[in-house]
């Protein structure tokens, strides 16, 4: 054990529990308690280079713009157990808990961040911030996804007509970022190396630099969807408001009614009713999502983008990371596509 330990130059931990309606408490015992074990794992390897962590931006979302640097914890160790001792998942606790942070998931990402700082010893550490990861765009396989994960999810319930309405404006900026081009980022800030006594963050994100909107991303997923035949209900345009209570009635008139009436058909012909339990989870993911669907972040990326730089021509094309070079237009039908051949299983 110990001479493999001496023979490891690099740890990548990109582990995570990313299923942002999980419990507090099982969130923190695999991103929190996980990562504290990984980084003292770490500091036992002698020969250690680069210890990189795969964070999140929305670490960070109770801000709207957001640099890359460390930014203090919104809570400590401490108080978060004693919450989940106390309180458990209680729904309207947790949210003035969490302080402005979207849920459980981002704010024990913030908390890794600080511990890993603190305690990183003598480690040569690196963090490398994802926006919301889509399908691969390029390499390996184009599209490819295993997740329906956050964009993923409410794209493809937009497609399916599942999801006809969402909290937002038009002009709402969608921060997305595709897997290969984070994976790639990864690989260069591990290999260049951190020969700085602070932690290095950099930051894998478009709104900076090339930003695109929600309402541009979904017309687009949808308009490539309508090649492919597995609609549940008939989709259309996403329609965004930011009222509440208007939401709540479009969502009533446009999905909740055509999806009982379809459910009832289904009973008629003696067939096993689905369309409102597939309402139900399409609008708990809008709802976990309405953060990042109501806010437009300016996620700064300096430091990523003269990393990429100091790269010669040909890596520049053998890892991919500038999402300067992402043409929305044709990636999105990428995207569309990958969905709908490794997560809906379409044979078209």
């Amino acid at each position: 054990m110990r001479r493999s330990l001496e023979e490891v130059s690099v740890v990548i931990h990109s582990a995570a529990n990313v299923n942002f309606s999980d419990t507090f408490n099982n969130v923190m015992k695999i991103n929190y308690e996980g990562t504290k074990k990984v980084v003292t794992l770490g500091k036992k390897m002698k020969n250690l280079e680069s210890f990189v962590y795969i964070s999140s931006v929305f670490a960070i979302a109770d801000k709207l713009t957001i640099d890359e640097v460390i930014y203090p914890r919104l809570r400590k160790e401490e108080e978060v157990y004693s919450f989940i001792d106390i309180y458990g998942d209680d729904a309207k606790t947790k949210e003035k808990f969490l302080c402005g942070s979207p849920n459980p998931y981002t704010m024990s990402k913030l908390l890794c961040e600080n511990y890993l700082q603190e305690n990183r010893g003598s480690m040569k550490a690196i963090i490398v911030r994802p926006s919301i990861i889509t399908p691969i765009i390029e390499e390996p396989l184009p599209g490819w996804s295993d997740s329906w994960v956050a964009a993923i999810g409410i794209f493809s319930d937009i497609a399916r007509g599942l999801t006809k309405v969402t909290y937002g404006h038009r002009d709402v900026v969608l921060d997305m970022i595709p897997v290969d081009y984070v994976s790639n980022l990864t690989i260069i800030a591990a290999a260049r190396a951190n020969q700085s006594e602070d932690v290095s963050i950099y930051n894998s994100c478009s709104s900076s630099s090339n930003p695109i909107t929600l309402k541009m991303g979904s017309d687009l997923f949808l308009e490539e969807s309508l090649k492919f035949g597995n609609h549940e209900m008939k989709p259309q345009k996403l329609q965004l408001y930011l009222s509440p209570l208007v939401v709540k009635f479009m969502t009533f008139a446009l999905q909740t009614v055509p999806s009982f009436f379809a459910d009832f058909l289904l009973r008629l012909k003696g067939e096993t009713p689905k369309h409102m339990k597939m309402q139900k989870r399409s609008v708990l993911l809008r709802d976990v999502l309405r953060k990042f669907t109501t806010t437009s972040f300016y996620i700064k990326s300096e430091n990523s983008e003269k990393l990429i730089a100091t790269l010669d021509e040909k890596d520049k094309v053998l890892f991919p990371s500038d999402p300067r070079t992402i043409s929305w237009l044709k990636y999105m039908p990428v995207f569309c596509r990958g969905v709908q051949k490794h997560l809906l299983k379409s044979k078209q």
